[in-house]
């Protein structure tokens, strides 16, 4: 039988019922004045890339807009990330030779060699050529004032080439460099601050302000004033409802593992993630389960003791050295009463212990397994065979 596994790519299929926040937020890029800078606020694996993606998908059905889709993550190492957004929109929107000589001169003003590598100029000419260009038309404006204007005029040129407002995702940011989330924002705040442009970060905010308290820790400077300052409209992915975790969860799961399913939707939280990471791990420990004790094991079992692995490492441990502290745990026992605290603090870890069947009279007696284990074996499988061969 072929063991599924999921991959951990984004999804534009709405898997998630988050049709709705895309939808409105699609009206938002459609209709507002511009410039806009949108804030699409989450924790890692929360379903950033996916909402992004299905808004651009969903954007590409309008004929109002043009979209461009960068990744800051995979320019992180360049000289400067505006020059690379700029040569990512005059790629996609596929410009001609005027918008990539515009993108040369930029360059050029800004000391950067990003298109050596991609044009036929070498870096000296590439000066000479932004020199000129500055001589006849910028001798005597200063530095900032120039570059926006040559911004400007890409951007126009770009406009006018699609004949639609544009709009920039800026993806994985959060992934970067301190230093490079910095300048992806103040590029935005100083050159790309332009009319006919909406931009959608998708970025974690708490990594966010850990690069800009890093940046200036001796300046008296506000991480919320200072985003506020760069984004104007800040949206956070609300947390997954438990309906629309159980529907996301089911067609993970195998048909051997469906009994499992309410025990996941309460023990796993909201992070699609990591939901898919722990069915990973959950297919593959069952068919390993299913290996070595045949059909004599129950799965609600093996998840109970992965989602106590997942959620109370130290609970675990101590139920691998001996399963009975699970049984205890789940009939309130005298062995479980250290941890009684932990359990308490923790909701969903509770359930867990009460949904999992660990306090069944009824659990499979395999005694004859139990005594081939070692007191070397410290696995979950062994923890769950310990658990099962429990007497009542």
């Amino acid at each position: 039988m072929t063991i599924r596994i999921q991959n951990d790519e984004p999804s534009v299929t709405d898997t998630l019922d988050r049709g709705r926040f895309a939808k409105g937020l699609v009206r938002v890029i459609e209709t507002c004045d511009t410039p806009l800078v949108i804030g699409l606020y989450g924790t890692w694996g929360i379903g950033k890339t996916s909402l992004m993606r299905q808004i651009e998908e969903m954007l590409a059905a309008t004929s109002t807009v043009r979209t461009i889709w960068f990744d800051p993550w995979q320019h992180q190492f360049d000289e400067d990330p505006a020059i690379a957004l700029l040569h990512t929109m005059v790629d996609q929107l596929g410009l001609g030779d005027e918008a990539k000589k515009l993108l040369t001169v930029i360059a050029a003003a800004l000391g950067s060699i990003l298109l050596k590598a991609s044009t036929t100029l070498s870096t000296t000419e590439i000066q000479e050529l932004g020199e000129r260009y500055e001589q006849e038309r910028f001798q005597i404006r200063e530095k900032q004032i120039r570059l926006r204007q040559y911004f400007s005029e890409l951007i126009a040129r770009a406009s006018k080439f699609a004949q639609h407002r544009l709009v920039f995702f800026i993806d994985d940011l959060d992934r970067c460099v301190p230093e490079l989330i910095l300048k992806v924002l103040e590029s935005l705040k100083l050159y790309l601050n332009l009319p006919g442009c909406v931009y959608v970060i998708g970025v974690d905010r708490s990594a966010l302000e850990c690069s800009i308290r890093q940046k200036y820790k001796d300046l008296d400077i506000r991480e919320a004033d200072y985003l506020d300052k760069i984004v104007q409209l800040p949206f956070t992915i609300p947390p997954i409802a438990g309906e629309s975790m159980s529907k996301f969860i089911a067609p993970l799961l195998p048909p051997q593992l469906k009994e499992a399913h309410d025990l996941l939707v309460r023990g796993l939280g909201d992070n699609p993630r990591q939901v898919k990471r722990f069915v990973n791990a959950l297919v593959l420990n069952h068919e390993l389960a299913s290996e070595m004790f045949g059909n004599q094991y129950r799965p609600k079992m093996l998840a109970g003791i992965l989602l106590v692995q997942y959620r109370q490492q130290e609970l675990y441990r101590a139920a691998v050295i001996d399963s009975e502290v699970l049984v205890a745990a789940a009939t309130g026992g005298e062995s479980a009463k250290r941890f009684e605290e932990q359990i308490n603090r923790d909701p969903r870890l509770a359930d867990v212990i009460r949904l999992a069947g660990f306090d069944d009279p009824a659990r499979s007696v395999l005694t004859f397994i139990c005594q081939k284990l070692r007191p070397s074996d410290k696995s979950h499988l062994m923890c769950l065979c310990r658990v099962q061969a429990s007497t009542k």
